[in-house]
């Protein structure tokens, strides 16, 4: 991982018919001075914008073409080769434009608009999955931003976090490597780390959380990840791996008296298994019982077991109409809040008990739609 840090009176008349002299304008000063302390108590109560978006391969303009990566992708026309190690296959650029200028004008600069939008309308926080490296990132960020850290791979699909300078958090971050198996190297190689950081609002008293970006393996959206015999089953077996180390972590987070938050692509419909029901194992053995991966049939009964009770979530609910006009996945950007983080919230900002959050035009920048989570104390 790469940390990134740079340089917060007199008592009224009464006449004998009742009426007091000076009631009036000393009412309206009391409630002026009301509503102005209630003001500046919402303004003063810590707070967390946190958006999550993949942003679809990106990489850093200077060093692709110190690499001659458009020469070379041209050569290979463009195909699903990665032909420089830590950037992206040339297929997955392509789709923006088959040179730099164009790769700037579709993807970039519509990139940093969207960017420059959030920051505008109260971002805080910034996670994102499927960054080659920080300069990538950095290239991207509105102005007064800057890369807080980014997990330290060759895969071209890192992790990162990126804070408005002048919010008043203090971060911490923490590569969670078991999430990539690596003592079970897959056929293409490591599979994409999670990320940790963890958030204190305010002042050295503010309230925490700790946040996991986390990127899941993909192929396997929706089915039984028990089935076999059919395209994505490798994939689904793989996801099935990673399920109990993911748990785990909530397990870890939840008996530290953590409060939590995990979001990024899960690459997962676990809204469709809540929805529908579904089971955790194909022997229909209790989920807090432990687990043997090859049983694990659906991801969200198997994470979200109740054991320890501390380790209890639910999915923030997440507006998805702007996926249908938009382009963008409609279900695999989730985010889940510990029961834990929940007590702590302002009761008014959740929806019976549920934090919202929604899904935001990408303006043509990547496949995905950002997913935005506000957080009030």
């Amino acid at each position: 991982m790469r940390v990134f840090e740079q340089a917060r009176g007199e008592k009224p008349t009464v006449n004998w018919v009742g009426k007091t002299s000076d009631f009036r304008p000393r009412l309206l000063a009391a409630l002026a001075l009301l509503i102005l302390g209630s003001t500046a108590a919402a303004q003063s109560a810590p707070r967390l914008n946190v958006v999550s978006w993949n942003l679809e391969w990106l990489a850093d303009l200077p060093t692709m073409d110190k690499h001659g990566f458009w020469v070379r992708c041209e050569a290979k026309h463009f195909s699903n080769d990665t032909v420089v190690k830590g950037l992206p296959p040339c297929s997955s650029v392509g789709a923006f434009g088959r040179t730099a200028i164009l790769y700037e004008t579709n993807k970039l600069l519509p990139l940093r608009k969207r960017l420059a939008q959030l920051a505008e309308d109260g971002m805080d926080l910034l996670a994102v999955q499927e960054v080659a490296d920080a300069a990538a990132l950095r290239a991207v960020l509105p102005s007064g931003w800057r890369v807080q850290c980014i997990t330290d791979t060759r895969q071209a699909q890192n992790l990162g976090f990126a804070v408005r300078e002048s919010a008043p958090i203090r971060l911490d971050c923490t590569d969670f490597d078991e999430l990539s198996l690596p003592s079970s190297p897959q056929k293409a190689g490591r599979l994409r780390r999670g990320l940790e950081l963890v958030a204190q609002v305010g002042d050295a008293d503010g309230p925490k959380v700790t946040i996991l970006n986390v990127h899941l393996k993909a192929s396997c959206s929706s089915r039984d990840m028990s089935s076999k015999g059919h395209n994505g089953a490798e994939a689904c077996a793989t996801l099935q791996r990673q399920v109990p180390v993911l748990e785990a972590w909530i397990e870890r987070k939840a008996e530290a008296n953590e409060p939590f938050l995990v979001l990024g692509d899960w690459n997962r419909d676990v809204e469709g298994e809540i929805r529908h029901g579904r089971p955790a194992r194909t022997d229909g053995s209790d989920p807090a019982s432990p687990s043997v991966n090859k049983r694990i049939r659906y991801m969200w009964p198997e994470l979200n077991d109740g054991a320890p009770a501390a380790s209890s979530m639910r999915l923030v609910r997440i507006d998805r109409q702007p996926a249908s006009v938009n382009g963008c996945h409609a279900r695999l950007d989730q985010a889940a809040s510990s029961q834990l983080l929940l007590s702590r919230l302002q009761e008014a900002t959740l929806i019976n008990g549920q934090l919202s959050g929604s899904l935001l035009p990408p303006l043509g920048a990547s496949d995905h739609c950002p997913v935005r989570v506000d957080l009030r104390w």
